[in-house]
């Protein structure tokens, strides 16, 4: 399988599923050491879309260059008409 079909399908899974053992890929692509330690640098390093948790765990972030949703302006006071005095 080419590496970048093998990445689109681990993002997939893992966006869909959120977390992810290493072990668990590791038999659900047959995946040696070395292909491992490189789709996990392209998932954390350079998409950083995805962070180790504590040497055994991939968990999804999101997306690359997403910005966080902006913030919305602070609410203005409500002002009132003046009441006409006859």
């Amino acid at each position: 399988m080419d590496f970048y079909s093998l990445l689109d399908q681990v993002t997939e899974l893992l966006r869909r599923r959120g977390r992810v053992t290493y072990r668990a890929l590791r038999l659900q692509f047959e995946l040696d050491d070395e292909h491992l330690e490189v789709l996990k640098d392209e998932l954390i390093k350079a998409q950083r879309v995805a962070v180790d948790e504590h040497g055994d765990v991939l968990v999804w972030v999101g997306e690359a260059g997403s910005a966080p949703a902006p913030t919305p302006p602070p609410a203005q006071p409500v002002q009132w008409p003046e009441a006409k005095v006859d």
